[in-house]
């Protein structure tokens, strides 16, 4: 006995293009949902200001650091905004780069059917995303910021997480930098609904790893063995206005600095020859975090290094109205 399943085709001013309901005794429906429908362009790359940012559309550097954790895709952004979640059995994909498909309960369907909603109201629109990141030396941090993020602690971990307002945020970072604080950069990220950014700032710093040995008539050559090491940051947002001021926001943000002066040891080769070989000490923080953003809101996060540092990061979010 064959079981037929009622597919509904919507029209075309939908944003849901195709349902149809799973046999499975739960309530769970298959939605697809057209993409093209909702965002302006299909993962062009975006634009990035600030200091050291690269012209819109520049690859970039080789040397340029990747982070350790999956990208944020599309699915994975819109998942992490759905209420009620996606549960066991649910499940939701691009398939083809362009058909958003929804295996779960007609509550979900509703909320993604929302997102994609705002997706498109706003699809014209630009989302500039505002990332500064600092390192503030153990004591100025317990002095200027260790109060005003309490609230945000980890489970008594060195780290912090908690949304504020631009001013009191910008009240801690005056304290911090009047201090001794260091900003590593302040770049600005603009891109669509949807669409992902990734902002890299990165150079290699060279270092002598080792010595090759070779003997000739004359006695032994001592060749050195040079190596690299990643030095800066990596940033990557996607963002979804949800109303005129409130943007959803999924960051990752990696950044890795290499100790300078690189440390130099000295030690001895064939016949005793002395050579000094550096030995570079890397540390690197990453942080990974979705939340609604109020436009006068800024997400901070706050690590400590190894060396007893800390590294604090703030994400704002703002949306541009594009010119008529």
């Amino acid at each position: 006995m064959r079981t037929w399943l009622p597919v509904v085709f919507l029209t075309a001013g939908a944003l849901c293009a195709q349902e149809v309901p799973v046999p499975d005794g739960k309530g769970r429906l298959l939605r697809l949902f057209d993409l093209d429908r909702v965002r302006a362009v299909e993962d062009a790359p975006a634009e990035t200001t600030g200091a050291d940012a690269a012209p819109a559309g520049t690859p970039p550097p080789k040397d340029s650091v990747a982070l350790s954790a999956p990208p944020i895709d599309t699915a994975s952004f819109l998942r992490s905004f759905l209420e009620p979640p996606l549960g066991a059995g649910d499940d939701l994909q691009v398939l083809g780069g362009r058909w958003l498909t929804l295996l779960g309960r007609p509550a979900q369907a509703a909320a993604l059917e929302a997102l994609l909603a705002s997706a498109a109201e706003f699809a014209q629109d630009f989302v500039e995303v505002e990332i500064e990141v600092l390192v503030v030396p153990k004591a100025t941090f317990e002095s200027c910021c260790a109060r005003p993020l309490a609230a945000g602690r980890r489970d008594n971990a060195a780290r912090w997480q908690l949304a504020m307002s631009h001013d009191d945020a910008d009240t801690m970072l005056a304290a911090a930098r009047a201090a001794n604080a260091s900003e590593i950069v302040g770049p600005r990220l603009t891109t669509s609904p949807l669409q992902a950014a990734v902002l890299q700032i990165a150079h290699q710093i060279s270092y002598i790893k080792d010595f090759t040995v070779s003997r000739t008539t004359d006695g032994v050559i001592a060749d050195p063995v040079v190596d690299t090491v990643v030095d800066g940051i990596t940033a990557e947002v996607r963002a979804l206005p949800l109303r005129s001021d409130v943007v959803a926001v999924a960051c990752k943000l990696r950044v890795q600095q290499v100790e300078q002066p690189i440390a130099e040891y000295e030690t001895t080769i064939a016949e005793k020859q002395k050579v000094k070989v550096q030995l570079p000490r890397v540390s690197g923080i990453e942080f990974e975090q979705t939340a609604r953003l109020r436009t006068d809101e800024r997400v901070v996060f706050a690590a400590q290094k190894a060396n007893g540092d800390y590294v604090i990061a703030l994400v704002g979010a703002s949306i541009r109205k594009q010119a008529k």
